[in-house]
Parts: structure tokens; C-alpha cells; sequence
């Protein structure tokens, strides 16, 4: 008898069709499963109901495939051969044969496996149970898709809890089936998405702390905006840390971290602790507040128990909280914070530091701003208190000359209040204004000619002359401790700038070319001109970049510290490389080819003053020189001197399902070298430098 789910035949067949079906399997359709293959077979002496040919039944829950399928009506058991395939919600389990019973919910595979988020999972024998964990003998796992896997881990006995988390023990980690590493268990959560479950640890060793087993951790997802970790660091010759990770964030509402340690150390006997973290969250009425905090309990505890550089050369302990809005009526930022130098022995504390600004009034432009500030500085002998009020005012006036010149009248004051002076005198003032006049306009020149054959229709000059006068009048201001807020030096100033662009002009619009600025002042005072920087650019768009400044002394009449950049980056092709692949669809053959290159970036600088010249000349670049390979390099070599600053260079390996990276570095006499090979989806398991330190230079 043929039958298929959804199949039409002549009205005859299908009366018989529906008589058998109706006397011979009641009760297969009173249990809600359905089935469907090429062939269909029925045995009514043993309720036995055969599907051959791309066979397949499903239930409410559960989705079974195979070339075969036999159902045994009264134990409720599937056994499916060839190619089975039982879908269970989100997950899939293939095999050579699969059994499963539709009332108890649980099933064996043979030679079967697994898809999860990361890789497969497979063995020789599973079995399902019914609440959809999955126990494998003799069980594999992998991230390499390859039907060959270049690695694997095996274990001989393996636990998949439903979507959360494997259990496997003994574990061994086989690389082309040559075994490299063994340890008693493992757990790794499988679960999409974030996921609670263990980490994996860091061993290592440096010369300062000695063999280290860090980071034996557990990842626990709380909710969708929060979880923490807890890890411990074992460090040979320091002593125990346990670690505390709070993260948590809700979407254009807050965020932030929190990181605790407690450390014991066993030499010299003594408890040690840090607490780092950060805080940001929107409050109404356009307000940000924002926060952060770094302590240790002294300054070894960096160097005892980080893995990192960054972290060794820390020198600076800075926390912060900031109350900042920055939309009108009134912007203002409210800031307390303390800045340790644990090497130094010092520290500076704002305890409050406050600014603000009022909007500008349409008279003139008038504006007010100003803050107050409290700030603490200590030594190891002495302990000062700067205290102070600052309120600034300004106006303004623009207007246009003969539709072309620009008038701009610009008036400042300070007027800051100190609570006491070096005398201990109350409520110490500092006074200072400013009266500002400009002239500026903009002119404009045509060539009349261009480069045809470039695409550049002609030339344009852009001509930006400045000329403006100051006045600050002295104004006795009395004893102070510091100063806090705006002063200006008293005296008369005539300021003349002017600024050069050259342009390029085509179709396509302009192109800049080159500029050239420069400026002085004349004292009135001193009865003379002050020096004249110039500086100069060759646009970023041509193939070279040149850019520098030099002085121009006018007591000497003669140029000084001259500086100068020179750049160009290029790429050059590299011969093709060419490489095999195979269809699945179709198993064929295919040719690749891929174009390498290599990139270059060439710098030169040149500083020169009275006490030194420094001239350098740098190369860096990146370079393909296959579909796996790649890598960048830098160095550096001072001219003047005659020797390489710094050279370095990194390699890339892409080995299909890990990677393999190498860098060296050097900086005068100091260099260091790393390497690393590290699976690509779990990139916590490696073996880097600090797994082989006792082997290695």
C-alpha cells in the first residue's frame, strides 16, 4: 500500500485507502501523530506500521525524518535507519538509527549528533531523556566544520543539560587525533545568547609573581540587564584574590560596572583590596550624571596581581562623580573628584568644583558665566586648601563695513573672589577685563589658466587678512593664594594675521592645494614686534603631506625651530594566489584567486631648536600575502643619531577553525615578543607565551 500525507488519488483508492486506514490504525490517529513516506505498510497481528522511502512522523513537540521508519502501536516506540533526523523544538539530532518513544519522550541515537550555537557535538551512543538532556558515551566536540575536524575534544562520558550548560569528563583536547592536553572535567554553557556558566582560567607565570592559576570564574546571567562574575586568582608568590564583576545596563537609562577584589597575601601576611567602576545615568530634564571610582589599598597591589602592562605602569588613581546638564535654561556641571599619585605620595580632591553659564542676552550678546571651586592638595608633609569664585562676563558686537569688511567689538571681564589670601585675609579679589577691536575680510583670486590635460580648469587664491587692537588696564588685584579663573596681562596689542589657501578647480568642485599662515603682535609697551610663527600645509589629497612651522625672531631677523612632516602611503599588488574549493550542492571544483597586496605609509619629521635637532624617518604597513596569511610591520630611525628607535612586526594565520598570531617588539634596548594559538569561537582556550614561560626566553 503507498501512501503520503496530502496526496490526491481517484476517488475509488481513496474510499479503500480510508476504510483500511479507519479499521486497522484507530488508535495511531487518537495519539495525534501523523506520518507520511513513499511507502506505507501496515501489520495488524503486531500494530506494526512500516514507512519506507523518505519517511517521516511528527507529534505536537517532536519531528522525526529518516530513509526508513518502523512504529510499534503498543509501546509507542519509533525506530528510524538511514540518514534519522529528530527535531525537538530549536534543536536537531541526527544519526545512523534513532530510536524514540513518543509517550515517555526520550530516545537513542547511534553514531548521532548534535548542532549547538558553537559546534557539534557527537558519539557513538545518546540517549535523549524528557526533559531534552542529552547523555553521549564516548562524545566528541568540535567548532571546526570540516567533515574531518582538524580538532576535537573527546570525553567518555558527556551531559548536555537542555540549552544551558555540558558536562563533560575526562577531557581531552586532540589536535589531527594527536592528544595534547587532559584534565578531569569541563563544563561550557551552550545555551543562546548570554549565558551563565564557568570561564575559562588563565595559567601562566611572570617574573615578578611566579606561576599563576587566574580567573577560575562563574559567569551568572541575573536578568536581561544585569549579571556578575566571580572568579579567584592564585598567584604563587603573592597570595589568594577573590574577585567581584557586577554589569548592568538598561537601554537610554543607566549603565554601568562594579569591580571588588580582596586579596590575602601570603609574604609578608596581609589583606589587600581594590574597587574600580563606572556609573552613567539619565535623570530628567536633559541631566546626565555620571561616575567613577579607582581605589587600591596600596600601590603593589597592581604589579602582585595584574597580567597586564597598562595596569603595571599605572600611575594614577582617579575618581570622579559629575552632575552635567548641558541644555538651556542654565548648563551647568557639578564635579567632585580625587586624584591620588600613590609614587608620588600626593593628592588633589575637588570638593566641589561648580560651573555654570547663563544664556546669552540679545543686547550685544551679553553673557554671564562663572563657578566655584574647593579644591584639597596634600603631601606627605603638607595639606593646602584653594578655594575660590569665579564669575566672568562678555560681550559683543558684529557689523559689516562696505559689504565686505567684518567689524567685530568684543569686550571680558574677570571678576574672581577668594576667601582668603597668603595672609589669611578674607574675601581676596581678582579684577581683569578686556577690550578687543577687529577688522577682518576675505578676497578672492582667478588664474587664468589651468592644466587642461589634469582636469583643472584654473587656480584660486583665498586671502583671509586679520588686524585687531587690545587693551587690558592694570588693575591692582590684591595678595592671593593661586589663581583661580581668567586674568589677562595688562597692556596695549596690535595683532595681524593672515591667512593663504590655494585651490584647485574642476569639474567635480575644488581641490585644496597648499596653505600658509602666519601672525604677529606689536607691543606698545615693549615698543616692539613679538615673533612671527608661520606655518604651511600641502593638502591631504595629493600623494604627499607636508606639513610644518618655523619662527620667525624678529630681534635676530632670521628663522628658528624650523619643523616639518612629510607623509605618502601607497599600495602595491602582489602576484595572485589561487586556491581550490568544493561545492556542496554540486561537489564541484572551484578556482579561487586572490589579489595580495602590500601597503606602505612612509613619515618624516625634523624638529630643530637651539638645544637639539631631532630628525626621524618612519615606515609602517600592512601586507596579504595569501587568503591565511597576513600581517603589519613598523620601524622607526633617528637620522641624527644614526640608530632604529623602535621596530615591530606581527603575523596572522588563519588555520581555518583557529588562529595563530605572532608579534615582536623593540624600543631601543628593550624588546619582547608574544604569540598566541587560540581556538576562534571559544578564543579563551590558547596557548600563548605565558602557558610555555619556563620553556621560553
Amino acid at each position: 500500500m503507498r501512501g503520503e500525507r496530502h496526496r490526491r488519488s481517484p476517488l475509488k483508492a481513496r474510499k479503500l485507502f480510508s476504510i483500511l486506514f479507519t479499521l486497522l490504525i484507530p488508535q495511531f490517529l487518537f495519539s495525534d501523530i501523523y506520518f507520511g513516506a513513499k511507502i506505507l505498510r501496515y501489520l495488524p497481528d503486531s500494530k506494526i506500521i512500516v514507512l519506507v522511502d523518505s519517511a517521516w512522523t511528527e507529534d505536537k513537540n517532536n519531528r522525526l525524518k529518516a530513509d526508513s521508519i518502523i512504529y510499534f502501536e503498543d509501546s509507542s516506540v519509533i525506530k528510524a535507519y538511514g540518514n534519522a533526523t529528530l527535531i525537538t523544538g530549536k534543536d536537531s539530532f541526527f544519526g545512523d538509527s534513532l530510536y524514540y518513544n513518543t509517550k515517555l519522550k526520550t530516545g537513542f541515537a547511534f553514531e548521532g549528533y548534535t548542532l549547538r550555537e558553537k559546534g557539534k557535538i557527537w558519539g557513538n551512543m545518546a540517549y535523549k531523556d524528557s526533559l531534552d538532556n542529552i547523555y553521549i558515551k564516548n562524545g566528541f566536540y568540535t567548532t571546526c566544520d570540516k567533515d574531518t575536524p582538524h580538532y576535537y575534544f573527546q570525553a567518555k562520558y558527556m551531559k548536555v543539560e537542555k540549552r544551558k550548560m555540558a558536562i563533560a569528563k575526562p577531557v581531552i583536547l586532540k589536535v589531527h587525533n594527536v592528544p595534547l592536553f587532559i584534565v578531569p572535567f569541563w563544563m561550557f554553557p551552550v545555551k543562546e545568547g548570554r549565558k551563565s556558566g564557568f570561564l575559562t582560567p588563565h595559567i601562566g607565570y611572570n617574573s615578578y609573581s611566579g606561576k599563576y592559576f587566574r580567573n577560575l570564574a562563574y559567569y551568572f546571567v541575573i536578568n536581561n540587564y544585569m549579571d556578575v562574575t566571580a572568579s579567584v586568582d592564585i598567584v604563587e608568590n603573592v597570595g589568594v584574590r577573590g574577585n567581584i564583576d557586577l554589569v548592568y545596563k538598561l537601554y537610554k537609562h543607566f549603565g554601568g560596572e562594579i569591580k571588588y577584589s580582596r586579596a590575602e597575601n601570603f609574604w609578608p601576611r596581609r589583606t589587600e583590596w581594590s574597587i574600580k567602576g563606572w556609573h552613567s545615568h539619565i535623570l530628567p530634564w536633559h541631566t546626565m550624571l555620571e561616575a567613577r571610582v579607582d581605589y587600591v589599598s596600596s600601590y603593589d597591589y597592581y604589579n602582585q596581581y595584574s597580567e597586564t602592562r597598562v595596569e603595571w605602569l599605572k600611575k594614577e588613581l582617579y575618581s570622579y562623580i559629575t552632575l552635567r546638564r548641558a541644555f538651556l535654561p542654565v548648563p551647568f556641571t557639578l564635579t567632585i573628584d580625587d586624584r591620588i599619585r600613590p609614587d608620588r605620595k600626593t593628592r588633589e580632591s575637588l570638593l566641589p568644583s561648580f560651573q555654570y553659564s547663563l544664556p546669552p542676552f540679545s543686547i550685544l550678546n551679553l553673557r554671564f558665566s562663572g563657578g566655584l571651586l574647593r579644591k584639597r592638595v596634600e603631601d606627605s608633609l603638607t595639606t593646602y586648601i584653594h578655594e575660590g569664585i569665579r564669575n566672568d562676563v562678555s560681550m559683543g558686537y558684529n557689523n559689516t563695513l562696505f559689504h565686505y569688511i567684518r567689524l567685530n567689538t568684543s569686550f571680558k571681564s574677570a571678576f574672581n573672589i577668594l576667601p582668603k589670601d597668603t595672609q589669611n585675609i578674607r574675601f581676596t579679589l581678582q579684577k581683569s577685563a578686556l577690550l578687543k577691536e577687529s577688522l577682518s575680510t576675505t578676497l578672492y583670486g582667478f588664474s587664468i589658466f589651468g592644466i587642461p590635460f589634469a582636469g583643472i580648469k584654473k587656480f584660486v587664491h583665498i586671502l583671509s587678512p586679520q588686524i585687531a587692537f587690545s587693551y587690558v588696564p592694570a588693575i591692582k588685584n590684591d595678595s592671593v593664594v593661586f589663581q583661580y579663573g581668567t586674568l589677562y596681562s595688562p597692556g596695549k596689542q596690535l595683532l595681524i594675521s593672515l591667512q593663504n589657501t590655494f585651490l584647485a578647480k574642476t569639474d567635480s568642485g575644488k581641490i585644496p592645494l597648499f596653505s600658509l599662515n602666519l601672525s604677529t603682535s606689536y607691543n606698545f609697551e615693549a615698543k616692539k614686534w613679538n615673533n612671527v610663527p608661520i606655518t604651511f600645509s600641502i593638502s591631504e589629497k595629493l600623494p604627499v603631506k607636508i606639513r610644518g612651522n618655523v619662527s620667525y625672531n624678529t630681534d635676530k631677523k632670521a628663522l628658528e625651530n624650523p619643523s616639518l612632516f612629510a607623509s605618502s602611503s601607497f599600495k602595491l599588488p602582489l602576484p595572485q594566489t589561487s586556491f581550490e574549493s568544493t561545492a556542496h550542492d554540486t561537489d564541484s571544483t572551484i578556482i579561487h584567486s586572490i589579489t595580495n597586496s602590500l601597503s606602505l605609509n612612509v613619515n618624516y619629521s625634523l624638529t630643530k631648536t637651539a638645544l637639539f635637532t631631532s630628525q626621524t624617518v618612519s615606515l609602517s604597513g600592512g601586507f596579504k600575502l595569501s587568503p591565511s596569511l597576513s600581517g603589519s610591520f613598523a620601524t622607526s630611525y633617528d637620522l641624527s643619531k644614526g640608530k632604529y628607535l623602535s621596530k615591530s612586526i606581527s603575523l596572522k594565520k588563519d588555520l581555518h577553525c583557529w588562529e595563530l598570531t605572532f608579534s615582536y617588539n623593540k624600543y631601543g634596548n628593550i624588546w619582547d615578543y608574544n604569540f598566541r594559538i587560540f581556538i576562534k569561537k571559544i578564543p579563551d582556550i590558547k596557548i600563548d607565551k605565558g602557558f610555555l614561560k619556563d620553556l621560553l626566553p
